[in-house]
This record gives C-alpha cells, structure tokens and sequence, in this order.
C-alpha cells in the first residue's frame, strides 16, 4: 500500500508545476481545499497504518495468539476500526485524485497518470484500489470478525502477499513515504500563500476526520 500512495504523491507533486492555471478565485480556493485534504489524508494514512502494522508484526495472527484472550479481544477491536478508517481514507484519497474533484484542474494529465498507479500491480499482487475496497467491504458487510480475519485484513492492508509482512520491505516503504510527505508539506507552504493556508486548512483538516 504505501509504495503506491508515494507513487501518487509524487505525481500530485509533480503536476502542481501548473498549479496558478485557474479560471477564477473559486476554483483555486476549492483546488487548495483538495490539495490539503489528500495532504491530510495521506499523512494519516501514514501515521495509523505504520502504527498498526508496528504493533501487528511479521505475523499478525500469530501475534494475537500469544496475547491472553482478554487482550487479543481489545486488540482486534482496535485494530478493525483503524481497518475501517484506512479503508475510509483509501476510497476518499481516490476520489480525490481521480477526477472527482478539482486537482485535475491542476493538471488534466494527472487522471490518467493516478489511474494508471491505483490499477497497477507493480509487484505486488494487491492495488491500491483492491485493498481500499477490501477494508470497506468488511466493515460495511462484516461476514465474520475472528481474530483470524481481522489479522488477514491487516495483512491485505500491509499490501504484502502471503501469511507474512516483510517488515524490512514496509520500514523501507514507510520510510519512503515520510521523506515524499515532507516533500508534499514543503511543495504546499511554496505554493500557497500563509493566509490560505490558514484560512483553509483547519477546514480542511476536519473534512478529513474519521
């Protein structure tokens, strides 16, 4: 998941090269309401699924195996909600760079560019959209909460093949994703003026809340 959403990242970087191309003041103030709430979105998706997969492990099933029954409880509760908000980010972060909103304005380019990243496999045998869809799935339509499916959604979350996260391979990704994200912040402070970034983004950051 996360090599994906630093894909995207970089091309919403990329195409803000463009981004002083509007028609009038309301389009630019709808593109900077986007462009800080994928800001948001991203930085949480960051942020919780690091903390999940962190405490999760190589091996999330077995991982609550070897908690007492009382713990294991508390955690799968706590991880199928954090499941839930990633899930909820995912599908908005898509519909955010996808078209459906005004970033495109920025750079008609972008679309396709995103669609093409949200659709790959790369070498991964989940995408993007696969794993948003997956975690809405269950937590709309929960067929069985076990601990064992819980533990499998963290694994389809990781983007990792298999009944194992390569945590080598997710620090790195996670790694990855942080220096873009400050990358991201940084193209932001450049390209909006300080009263923008202050009038909007508290609205912003409360659009983005799950």
């Amino acid at each position: 998941m996360f090599s994906s959403l630093v894909k995207i990242v970089e091309l919403v970087i990329n195409a803000t090269v463009n981004f002083n191309n509007f028609r009038n003041k309301k389009e630019r103030k709808d593109t900077v309401l986007d462009l800080l709430r994928t800001f948001y979105l991203f930085k949480d998706c960051l942020s919780e699924g690091r903390a999940l997969i962190e405490e999760a492990g190589a091996d999330p099933i077995q991982t609550l195996r070897d908690m007492d029954e009382w713990k294991a409880s508390e955690v799968v509760k706590s991880w199928d909600a954090a499941l839930c908000r990633q899930g909820l980010r995912l599908r908005r972060l898509e519909g955010y760079v996808s078209g459906q909103n005004h970033l495109v304005v920025i750079d008609s380019r972008l679309k396709d560019d995103i669609d093409k990243v949200i659709g790959s496999k790369f070498d991964r045998v989940t995408t993007l959209h696969s794993i948003g869809a997956s975690l809405l799935f269950a937590s709309i339509f929960p067929i069985s909460d076990t601990p064992e499916d819980v533990a499998e959604l963290v694994l389809v979350a990781s983007g990792c093949a298999g009944k194992r996260i390569n945590m080598e391979l997710i620090n790195a990704e996670v790694e990855e994703f942080e220096k873009v994200l400050e990358r991201f912040n940084q193209v932001i402070k450049n390209i909006l003026s300080p009263d923008e970034i202050m009038q909007l983004s508290t609205q912003a950051r409360k659009d983005t809340l799950t």
